[in-house]
């Protein structure tokens, strides 16, 4: 009996152990494989974070590219890029120029001259030495070389260099946490950066990040954070914006009048409660749904931070330093894109339209500032004194003597010129006797 049952073990041996070896050397190999194929895009993001620097857009070392990492999104989706460096490596965004081009780095210029929190963006042409490099460089995720081939460097004559911000996209734990771990007057600062960064979205409409005045529900991730360490100044950044251009009267009267309106509840002595009941509503919903409760809208420095931008375009605008600024965005713009193919960049219509569409929004602020700057009693008693509503020249001469009966007439008129200049009201020379000045203006000017 025992030699059978030595020999019915024989029948059914355990799987070799030359086979069994081989077996746990391949399941050895392949985690390494198996991690590389599903790491994802954000992962190797926060990964480069930590062992990387933002670079410059401007200095760029092509032939050190090391890297890429394909991060999708709304039109087409970015590439992130690693180039080697002394110590560290340093990142930066590359992205295809196509439909918005033109659009998008006027708002960048733009944003720069008024010292609002962007992004950086330099337009580069799609040249033999930037696709080699790129092609050259290894994908942290292999089927995004493919990505690359179709998404980055297909139908596209330029590419948009852009800083890497080195912090959250408003979304998620990551953000909250970020802003947790800031003192008191940081979190302040951020939620007035944040409405100066509103404010400028106000004055070149773009609609594409926080639903303000627009039937949207917007795109909170179009903000970003960077500075993540308390020891570090914490830095709103805005992301992907662009000016939208609105070329039919009654749609850009339509637009104006919301600015109107929003001004005048931002500039009202409306409380907290009133303000996100009334024009931060959208907003305020729009974050209490992404962070599902765990993040409220400070409405108090939102508005301070918008009251702010709002006076400051408004005054530049005033001065003329508006105007020279738009018009230097034009031109850099148009020679950005001077070799530019058939639908590639933007026309000279296309550019007047924009800087039409930034003076008019900037117009019906500033106008509805100085409506607001007078008081509602000196206003109807100046109606009520002259029902014309304007004031001729003796009749001002009268009233500024009044008022200081030492001013001289070189001063009265030095009062003209500045009125003229700013407003546009009267001739921009010295006004002459029958020329006169609306008393609206007057008011505005004393007040501001």
């Amino acid at each position: 009996m025992p030699p059978k049952a030595k020999t019915a073990a024989a029948k059914g041996p355990p799987p070799p152990k030359a086979k069994a070896k081989s077996a746990t050397q391949s399941c050895a190999e392949r985690p390494k494989a198996a991690k590389i194929r599903r790491a994802s895009s954000g992962e190797i993001v926060q990964e480069w974070r930590e062992q990387a620097l933002p670079g410059s857009v401007e200095k760029l070392d092509w032939s050190s590219l090391e890297s890429f990492v394909y991060i999708s999104g709304g039109s087409g989706g970015v590439i992130l890029v690693r180039f080697a460096g002394g110590e560290s490596s340093q990142l930066c965004c590359v992205k295809p120029q196509r439909t918005d081009a033109a659009a998008e780095l006027f708002a960048s210029f733009l944003a720069e001259a008024l010292g609002v929190p962007t992004a950086r963006l330099r337009v580069l042409p799609k040249t033999e030495e930037i696709c080699r490099a790129l092609k050259k460089a290894v994908p942290a995720i292999e089927e995004h070389a493919n990505q690359l081939e179709i998404k980055i460097l297909a139908g596209t004559h330029f590419f948009g260099i852009l800083e890497f911000v080195n912090g959250p996209i408003m979304e998620g734990i990551d953000f909250v946490e970020t802003l947790q771990r800031q003192s008191h007057d940081a979190v302040e600062q951020f939620w007035q950066a944040l409405g100066k960064l509103i404010a400028f979205d106000c004055i070149i409409n773009n609609y594409d990040r926080l639903p303000l005045i627009w039937d949207n529900e917007g795109n909170l991730k179009n903000v970003m954070i960077d500075g993540c360490s308390v020891s570090r100044e914490l830095r709103v950044v805005g992301i992907d914006q662009a000016v939208r251009a609105i070329t039919r009267k009654d749609g850009l009267d339509a637009y104006c009048a919301r600015l109107r309106q929003l001004t005048r509840s931002v500039f009202s002595r409306e409380g907290s409660q009133g303000l996100l009941e009334g024009p931060f509503k959208r907003i305020n919903d729009a974050i209490h749904t992404s962070f599902m409760g765990r993040l409220s809208l400070d409405s108090v420095q939102v508005r301070i931070g918008i009251c702010n931008a709002f006076q400051d375009f408004s005054r530049r605008l005033q001065s003329g330093e508006l105007g020279s600024i738009l018009t230097s965005c034009q031109s850099w713009v148009a020679e950005t894109f001077h070799e530019r193919p058939e639908g590639v960049g933007a026309s000279q219509i296309e550019l007047h339209n924009f800087k039409f569409l930034v003076e008019s929004a900037v117009a019906a602020i500033s106008e509805e500032i100085g409506r607001l700057a007078v008081p509602a009693g000196v206003l109807g008693a100046f109606s009520a004194a002259f029902p014309a509503g304007h004031l001729q020249r003796d009749e001002l001469v009268l009233f500024l003597q009044l008022l200081e009966p030492t001013i001289s007439e070189d001063m009265i008129g030095r009062i003209f010129t500045v009125l003229s200049d700013q407003v546009k009201a009267v001739p921009p020379h010295l006004p002459k006797d029958g020329e006169s000045i609306d008393c609206e203006v007057l008011l505005q000017w004393m007040f501001s």
